[in-house]
Order: C-alpha cells, then sequence, then structure tokens
C-alpha cells in the first residue's frame, strides 16, 4: 500500500470507530475497535446511558506510519443531549490511536 493509501484506511477505520459511537453501542464500538478494554467499555456504557442523539465528529490531525502498525492523533467533537442536566452539551475529544494491518485491513487496536 501507498502511504496515501494507508492514510485513507486509517481515516476510513477513525469513521467506523466514530459512526459505531454514535450508534451507543459497546459492541458496535467492539467491533471497530477490538483491543477495547473492560475500563473503556465500562465508561461507554456510562456515557451511553445519560446521553441520546449522540453525533461524533473526528479526524486524523497527524498520522506516523511504521510498515504493519501505525499511530495517529485524533481530534474531534461530540455532540449530545445530556439527559442528566436535560440539555445539549459538546465535548472536544483528543486521543493518540494506536492502528494494526491484519489481513490487508487497517484497525484501531489501542487508545492512548
Amino acid at each position: 500500500m501507498t502511504e496515501a493509501q494507508v492514510r485513507d484506511a486509517i481515516g476510513a477505520s477513525v469513521a467506523a470507530y466514530g459512526r459505531a459511537i454514535e450508534r451507543q453501542s459497546v459492541t458496535a464500538i467492539r467491533e471497530a475497535y477490538p483491543g477495547l478494554t473492560d475500563g473503556e467499555r465500562k465508561s461507554w456504557e456510562d456515557f451511553f446511558e445519560s446521553t441520546r442523539d449522540l453525533s461524533a465528529s473526528l479526524i486524523v490531525t497527524r498520522l506516523d506510519i511504521h510498515g504493519a502498525a501505525a499511530e495517529a492523533n485524533v481530534r474531534g467533537t461530540f455532540a449530545y443531549f445530556n439527559k442528566l442536566r436535560g440539555r445539549a452539551e459538546q465535548r472536544p475529544v483528543q486521543f493518540q490511536g494506536v492502528f494494526t494491518r491484519d489481513a490487508g485491513r487497517w484497525r484501531l487496536s489501542a487508545i492512548r
């Protein structure tokens, strides 16, 4: 794969993760991010319990490719209705994602 193809593939992986978050489904998140830890799962479940109408906007801002592995800085926002506060809210999001290529497909394998 060319560097441009890797960038596109990792961008698609990040987009799939965002769509999984929007579905407010831990199962969908685990499909997009198989490395989901128990602590992360619990955090998502708690977050989903208190929100509705969730929209996730995520973009890759920096990418370092190392053969069949890559690290990416990901930034964006979550917009949602907070059921506990009874109002719409936005929250900035930033994380470093670790991606691995498995069977020709780039997948999110860890979040730091």
